[in-house]
């Protein structure tokens, strides 16, 4: 049961990386379909780097929050049942 917050937090890492990666995907797609179809507004540099290039947390500082706040929600848990 102790790892419960830690499993949780690594799913949530992996499924929102996933996420960035295909939101990224999608953006370069529809830049391509647009500029396929003719069209002649392109998805400026910004949005491009915004979504497949975003700043992220180190994974060292996301790790140091789960272990500080661990304790805090082993507590709430065990309250709760």
């Amino acid at each position: 049961m102790e790892s419960i917050p830690f499993i949780g937090v690594a799913v949530l890492i992996a499924d929102t990386g996933y996420e960035l990666y295909e939101a990224c995907e999608t953006v370069k797609d529809l830049d391509q379909l647009y500029s396929d179809l003719g069209m002649a507004d392109e998805t400026p540099d910004g949005v491009l780097h915004s979504v497949c290039n975003p700043t992220l947390p180190d994974a060292g500082e996301v790790w140091g929050g789960v272990v500080e706040k661990s304790g805090e929600w082993w507590g709430k848990l065990v309250a709760a049942v």
